[in-house]
């Protein structure tokens, strides 16, 4: 078995070694702490700082993608009702067919549920851009009549 080494040996012009806790240091001035740097930025989740500006025209924008969304998922109802029908020919006399029908009608019960609340959504987005348009017409008049 070997004994462990003592470790470096310091140099002649090396500091001395630091006190062991608890003993009272030799310079009894404050060291001070270093500078943290710049306070980091953190990235949000989504990628860039969020943009809080709204205005009618964005509010428009939002209702179209509703709009948009809902077409979408209109259109996947066809496909779908496709693809049903190959899954029930596909597998005569699997227990599951019997299942197929069920899980159809959930689907379009989804789809239409979906596309009502996107329409309500697209419907909630057109009421505020209308509001923002009519209050940035009324802050306009306003202006124009303090100023003469």
């Amino acid at each position: 078995m070997s004994t462990p080494s003592p470790g470096p040996t310091p140099s002649p012009g090396a500091s001395p070694t630091p006190a062991p806790p608890g003993s009272a240091p030799s310079d009894p001035r404050p060291t001070p702490s270093p500078s943290p740097g710049p306070s980091p930025h953190l990235m949000p989740p989504w990628g860039s700082p969020p943009d809080l500006e709204v205005s009618h025209t964005w509010l428009e924008h939002r209702a179209a993608d509703c709009d948009t969304a809902t077409e979408t998922l209109f259109h996947t109802l066809g496909p779908a009702g496709e693809a049903f029908g190959a899954l029930t020919a596909a597998a005569p006399g699997w227990s599951f067919v019997h299942s197929v029908d069920d899980m159809k009608k959930r689907w379009e019960k989804l789809n239409g549920l979906v596309r009502g609340r996107l329409g309500e959504a697209a419907d909630n987005f057109r009421l505020s851009a209308g509001e923002y348009a009519r209050i940035d017409h009324d802050r306009a008049r306003d202006f124009r009549q303090i100023k003469g």
